[in-house]
């Protein structure tokens, strides 16, 4: 019964879309006769139609070896055929980028050794003192409540 109502309902709607476009070719006016232009956009065809890749499945043959083998054998084609499409720099270019690396690398280890000898220094000192490390987490604590309320109050309530 359902299939029955299905169909009828489509029925009508192909015959409502076939009178509304016989109506429109009725009314539009005869185009004059100009070079043909193609648009990049085709038509609709009015139904589904199947994509353009076919999805065949893969027959696996052979035994476990064989399959291992033929799967390697074709990850390193794709690999291949991957790299193949790298676009990739000259020898300027990497002998330039390769200098600002290195560059970057001293700057940032110089910088992390400099920050490291003070805090070997200071926790030395706050061994000797240890006031002193509860005036600097008391100091802490502060700043991060400072922070924490700081942020919230620029967000506001959700």
């Amino acid at each position: 019964m359902t299939e029955n109502a299905v169909e009828e309902k489509s029925s009508r709607r192909r015959r409502r879309k076939e009178m509304a476009q016989a109506a429109e070719a009725a009314a539009a006016p005869e185009p004059a006769v100009t070079a043909e232009v193609h648009s990049p956009i085709t038509p609709g065809k009015g139904r589904a139609t199947p994509g353009r890749r076919t999805h065949e499945e893969e027959v696996k043959e052979g035994n476990f070896i064989t399959r291992a083998v033929n799967g390697l054998r074709e990850y390193f084609s794709d690999v291949r055929s991957e790299l193949e499409k790298v676009s990739w720099p000259t020898r300027e270019d990497a002998i330039r980028l390769t200098r600002i690396v290195l560059i970057v690398l001293v700057i940032a280890a110089i910088v992390m050794g400099f920050i490291n000898f003070l805090f070997e220094r200071f926790v030395a000192f706050g061994i000797q003192n240890p006031i002193v490390f509860v005036v600097l987490l008391a100091a802490c604590v502060g700043v991060a409540l400072w922070v924490f309320r700081g942020q919230n109050a620029s967000r506001g309530s959700y």
